[in-house]
């Protein structure tokens, strides 16, 4: 399921976009191939491709985020920044700002919108 994800970014990004929207790309993805999707969003966004990403897995969520918005039935209830980019080899430790408020994972009807720059 992975590799489909991944032929679905490459043919997104054959056109040539600036920012690409991503709904869900981890939704059946199996859980032990989550890296290997985050590995391709990270280096998709070091290659200067702003992305926009609506997940649940916040594992994946917080492993390729600048930027967390976190919406229940599409009202922000937390919002936080990373304090440096991430970089395609560099992801996790990095200290988020109000980091606490994004902690644990998002209950049902949570949704995470994530800025990658």
């Amino acid at each position: 399921m992975v590799l489909q994800r991944m032929v679905e970014i490459a043919r997104a990004l054959a056109t040539g976009p600036s920012i690409l929207l991503l709904d869900e790309p981890a939704a059946g993805v199996n859980p032990s191939e989550i890296d290997r999707l985050s590995t391709v969003i990270r280096r998709v966004a070091a290659s200067g491709v702003t992305m926009l990403v609506i997940e649940h897995h916040m594992d994946l969520v917080m492993g390729v985020s600048n930027h967390v918005t976190v919406l229940d039935y599409g009202k922000k209830i937390a919002e936080a920044l990373r304090e440096c980019p991430v970089e395609p080899t560099r992801n996790r430790g990095v200290p988020w700002q109000r980091g606490a408020l994004l902690r644990g994972s998002a209950t049902r009807g949570q949704e995470s919108g994530v800025s990658v720059t």
